[in-house]
């Protein structure tokens, strides 16, 4: 308990310091206040420090499977290669070797009969007429062409089926909603694809489905369906197109080194195509920016 003086004395003292009683007992509400905030600071710097790590693991999680993914691709893309160096081009239909050509062998030809001497007599008897078969002659040789040192010799295209009628209005179905639907038409395709997985329309109906992957700038969405017209339909009319889109799709994701291994392979495999003019431009386009 304060006695009477130190209650007298308190003020006086307070007085020197040039801070009165009531001033005192403010500050300390002040201070009060002030560690309550630092406190309440301190607090909401430790829960930023734990979201900050746990964005940090998301980060670098989805870096990893960015890479993983990257990976599982160029192994694709090898494997790609493989099966087109295996495939004929479909813009050359000439072989680089004379493919042996069986000579038909004749039929015998008939010996002549011996012709016995006739008896002499006043007249001269006539001379038997003898019939010698007709040799047919040998298939005439396909035209061949010499191109360096290897003669190539032209071979008839081999016919594709037509599709029928019902494929062909369930396709249009599909193409129909190109513009105004994609979602649908998205749908449509990969029916179509499930129902008739061997029409001569197929290749199209695949090759779709990449296009409107990439028109939505899901590039990585793009790639797997264009690849799949290359392992599925490599000898199609829209393999060029595909693999041509194929490197757009990683120049857009900027992943140079694929863009331009699957460029230079459109003008290895179709050098003789509308898909291998576009990769020359975009690999020129992709030098002057320095992306290699």
């Amino acid at each position: 308990m304060m006695t009477l003086k130190q209650y007298f004395l308190l003020p006086i003292i307070l007085s020197y310091l040039f801070i009165t009683p009531l001033q005192a007992r403010d500050n300390s509400d002040a201070l009060l206040e002030l560690f309550q905030r630092i406190d309440v600071l301190n607090r909401d710097l430790r829960t930023l420090r734990g979201e900050n790590e746990q964005l940090q693991h998301q980060i670098d999680t989805l870096k990893k499977a960015q890479k993983d993914g990257f990976l599982n691709v160029d192994d694709r893309i090898d494997e790609l290669s493989k099966q087109i160096r295996k495939a004929p081009k479909p813009t050359n239909n000439t072989i680089a070797t004379k493919p042996p050509i069986k000579k038909p062998v004749p039929p015998p030809v008939a010996k002549k009969p011996p012709v016995k001497k006739p008896v002499v007599a006043a007249t001269t008897p006539k001379k038997p007429v003898i019939k010698v078969p007709v040799v047919p002659k040998p298939p005439a040789k396909p035209k061949a062409k010499l191109i360096g040192k290897a003669e190539v010799v032209n071979v008839p295209k081999t016919k594709i089926r037509s599709a029928t009628n019902i494929e062909k209005s369930a396709y249009n179905q599909a193409y129909t909603q190109l513009k105004n639907n994609p979602s649908a038409a998205t749908q449509a395709f990969k029916h179509y694809l499930q129902k008739y997985p061997s029409s001569p329309l197929a290749a199209n109906a695949q090759y779709w489905i990449g296009e409107i992957m990439y028109s939505r700038k899901n590039y990585q969405g793009a790639i797997d369906e264009f690849v799949k017209v290359l392992q599925n339909y490599k000898k199609s009319e829209k393999a060029p197109d595909a693999a041509i889109k194929l490197g757009f799709s990683f120049y857009e994701l900027k992943n140079w080194v694929y863009a331009r291994r699957a460029l230079e392979n459109v003008i290895r495999y179709y050098p003789k195509t509308r898909a291998a003019a576009l990769a020359k431009q975009r690999i020129a386009k992709m030098k002057t920016e320095k992306k290699y």
